[in-house]
């Protein structure tokens, strides 16, 4: 597939094409709503279901990067809270019907390996899920690469509304009072689970 190809036409071609390969995965098999998912999507011939497929793969390809023996662990947590994944399949699937994009959904996976490797509860989960979901993309990605992409002011007060990012007292910069941003602890829990995450699976 050659690298030049608009985003969304390379996504959708791979979500055509991947499906019965992650129709057996462990995720899909482990929490039936997504798999069920996966089928309706990939039955409808239009284009709003095949960018939701797409979201759909891309999500799963990104969980899939663990090897064999973790898989195992990650599944029996899974199965021993059928219950509370499949809410967590709810919610993903919700999220992403909202998204915009198709490359927000792999740094979700991210953040859901995490989750199975105890870093952070479900709780915070699902608030990196909804912070994840609402924020400007760009943004995202420079809070990701930070410190070595130090994000500016207007970055962290384009992230307040999500959570990410607060109000750091007692510092403003004019007479109008400009309001200075710092990352929250929300939003390097973001950038502690993504990292590790990275790290630990590539």
């Amino acid at each position: 597939m050659s690298n030049d190809r608009p985003l969304v036409e390379a996504a959708l071609e791979l979500a055509e094409v991947g499906f019965d390969q992650f129709l057996s995965s462990d995720l899909t098999k482990d929490i039936p709503i997504v798999g069920t998912a996966i089928k309706i999507c990939t039955a409808a011939d239009n284009i709003r279901n095949r960018l939701y497929a797409a979201k759909l793969h891309a999500f799963i390809r990104e969980s899939e990067r663990i090897p064999e023996d973790k898989k195992n662990t990650f599944r029996k947590k899974i199965t021993s809270s059928p219950e509370e994944f499949n809410r967590l399949g709810e919610n993903l699937l919700l999220l992403l019907e909202r998204m915009s994009d198709v490359e927000r959904p792999a740094i979700m996976a991210t953040v859901f390996l995490s989750f199975l490797d105890g870093h952070i509860d479900q709780d915070t989960l699902r608030r990196l899920w909804e912070a994840i979901t609402d924020a400007y993309l760009d943004d995202i990605k420079t809070l990701l690469g930070y410190p070595t992409t130090v994000p500016n002011n207007a970055h962290l007060r384009y992230l307040h509304k999500t959570g990410l990012t607060e109000l750091e007292s007692g510092k403003t910069f004019d007479s109008v009072g400009h309001l200075s941003f710092k990352v929250s602890d929300l939003g390097y829990r973001l950038i502690y689970s993504y990292d590790e995450t990275k790290k630990k699976y590539g």
